[in-house]
């Protein structure tokens, strides 16, 4: 019997803040609510398989916001858990903001400065995610 395999390009085509804080998410996610006058909510965690020996996955805290005015969703994202870090590449940053949507550069900007002027936040970054050697564990199934 034929073995087939399915070969699929995924598209990183969104904005991605990477953050340094040593606050809870739940704090993290609140701040960046009051900040950006948004709405985050936990949702279930994303689970993926760092290494392909492991047993389970491993489950990466995960906060999502739907803006439905610009069609735009907003997800605040853990990159440490019990067993790894999500992004292994960018391990120095504690999460990462993915924005998908129809955000234009002046907003991405704005965006930026709010979350830097967050007291507990440490460093804001934008990262591009189609560089990045781990990029497929940002596959969501939302």
């Amino acid at each position: 019997m034929k073995k087939y395999t399915l070969d699929a390009e995924y598209d990183f085509d969104f904005f991605m803040i990477a953050i340094c804080s040593q606050i809870k998410d739940y704090r993290l996610a609140w701040f960046i609510n009051k900040t950006l006058e948004i709405n985050f909510e936990k949702t279930d965690n994303h689970c993926v398989f760092i290494r392909k020996a492991d047993p389970e996955p491993s489950e990466f805290s995960m906060y999502i916001y739907n803006e439905e005015e610009n069609h735009s969703q907003f997800i605040l994202l853990s990159n440490h858990s019990e067993t790894g870090d999500l992004l292994i590449e960018l391990k120095q940053f504690d999460y990462f903001i993915i924005i998908n949507g129809t955000l234009f550069d002046e907003q991405n900007d704005s965006i930026l400065k709010a979350v830097r002027s967050i007291n507990s936040v440490l460093l804001v970054k934008e990262i591009e995610p189609s560089l990045l050697k781990s990029k497929n564990n940002l596959i969501f199934d939302i």
